[in-house]
């Protein structure tokens, strides 16, 4: 189930967490709040340990006419034993999603779901409150009604506590962290690998980087900007990184597979007096220089900046482009870029 917080970005970056992970995967049907697809189970955990554009993600038990005798039926042929076991707890749910009508039955089918799981599966718990796991149908638009599991729903209050006020060193052009670890997930960053941030600023890429087992390595023109970068890693339990005051468009590292980052659109204060423009060009053609090929980029730009443009001409190949509405007079882009062989 996808966060609908913006048309593309969501299932954009649950298809970009299965690519980082190797983790095969087939498309079997997008919409603005679901994505179906198929996939190893492993797909589940990986989504639920890194998405943040998502609500919850779970495997699919069936789907069917959203008629409660159908629905009955098809959970009475399931095998729940297969999904839970003797002792846990669970509870069953019925949501609607998609713009669907509202599931007027939702409060009875629901019992006479947990009826038909108890029966099938012996010695388990039902608990409302706190369930182990949770058996959920959801009705969609088109009449359907899509029933699985999902032990896991995406820590959404966990991003709330990292918003750009709750840091220990922050700035007016602070990004959010679920936009942020969106940008790490679209940079196809793997666990346990370098992701390179060369406009840290406050680090907020790079706390999201580290919380997900991938390595943060940062660097920014500021000095004072690096020492808060390095506060708000340690305050948030990143250990393992790399923090430098260097100049971005003159990169002390070499071999990166994955870079993630958000420029600062040509304040004077934070880079040296370069338009925006002399900026993106000598960004591009710098990170020419270090990634490997084949390796991606995941950058901001204002939408009028013509980031694509200015990425091809430097051997870029442009994957996907989203833009993202900032305020009356921002449009960002957020172009996800690979280093052609």
């Amino acid at each position: 189930m996808l966060s609908g917080e913006h048309p593309t970005l969501p299932s954009a970056e649950v298809k970009a967490i299965l690519e980082a992970e190797s983790l095969p995967y087939r498309v079997v049907e997008e919409k603005p709040c679901l994505l179906r697809l198929e996939a190893q189970r492993e797909a589940v955990e990986a989504v639920w340990r890194r998405a943040a554009y998502s609500r919850l993600s779970g495997i699919e038990l069936f789907t069917c006419r959203a008629e409660a005798e159908e629905i009955l039926r098809n959970c009475r042929e399931t095998a729940f034993e297969d999904f839970i076991g003797e002792g846990e707890s669970f509870a069953v749910r019925v949501r609607r999603v998609c713009g669907a009508a509202r599931v007027k039955e939702a409060p009875e089918l629901e019992r006479e779901i947990g009826a038909i799981i108890l029966r099938r599966v012996k010695g388990l718990k039902v608990n409302l409150k706190a369930p182990g796991k949770v058996f959920l149908g959801l009705r969609l638009r088109d009449g359907s009604f899509l029933f699985g599991f999902s032990s896991w729903q995406i820590p959404v209050k966990e991003f709330s506590a990292r918003r750009p006020g709750r840091k220990p060193f922050s700035h007016p052009s602070t990004l959010q962290p679920k936009f942020a670890r969106c940008m790490v997930n679209l940079a196809r960053a793997r666990r346990g690998e370098i992701l390179y941030d060369p406009f840290c600023g406050t680090g907020t890429i790079l706390v999201e980087a580290g919380l997900i087992g991938v390595k943060p390595v940062g660097g920014d023109l500021q000095a004072r900007m690096v020492k808060g970068a390095r506060l708000n890693l340690k305050h948030y339990g990143v250990e393992d990184y790399d923090l430098m005051v260097a100049d971005a468009l003159l990169p002390p590292v070499r071999g990166i597979k994955a870079v993630a980052t958000d420029p600062p659109y040509g304040r004077s204060a934070s880079t040296a007096g370069r338009s925006l423009s002399q900026l993106l060009e000598g960004f591009l053609a710098a990170s020419a220089e270090i990634l490997s090929r084949g390796a991606y980029l995941c950058m901001a730009s204002p939408v009028e900046a013509g980031l694509p443009a200015l990425a091809e001409a430097q051997g870029f190949k442009t994957v996907e482009e989203h833009a993202v509405h900032v305020h009356g007079g921002l449009t960002r882009l957020v172009a996800v870029l690979r280093l052609e062989g």
